[in-house]
């Protein structure tokens, strides 16, 4: 992986791995629109998560606009942080129920 890919992107890897919010982001948006590496939108999820939770409005919206065309959350603490199920600092509690209610709910908060 970290091998092929260019030097560019494993730099923002290892900064977004650091807890740099905009090397998460920026690495988040270059696999969802697979710029300079082959695209992968969960993984780009995952790091947008990431942001998200730190209140990064962007990765907000990002997330939300993935969950309304359908794409499922990979599995993490990430939505029990969110639902209040978890410990930890969040900007906002996303309501049960469906991908698109959550989708909405991260748009306008972002």
């Amino acid at each position: 992986m970290a091998d092929a890919e260019p030097s560019e992107i494993q730099k923002l890897r290892k900064e977004a791995k650091n807890g740099s919010i905009p090397a998460q982001y920026k690495l988040a948006w270059k696999l969802a629109n697979g710029d300079g590496v082959e695209a992968d939108v969960s993984e780009a999820m995952v790091w947008y998560q990431k942001a998200a939770a730190q209140g990064h409005g962007s990765a907000q919206n990002n997330l939300a606009v993935l969950l309304a065309r359908g794409n499922s959350m990979p599995e993490s603490g990430f939505m029990d942080r969110m639902l209040g199920k978890l410990p930890g600092k969040s900007k906002f509690v996303l309501p049960e129920g469906t991908p698109e209610q959550q989708a909405v709910v991260l748009y306008k908060a972002a």
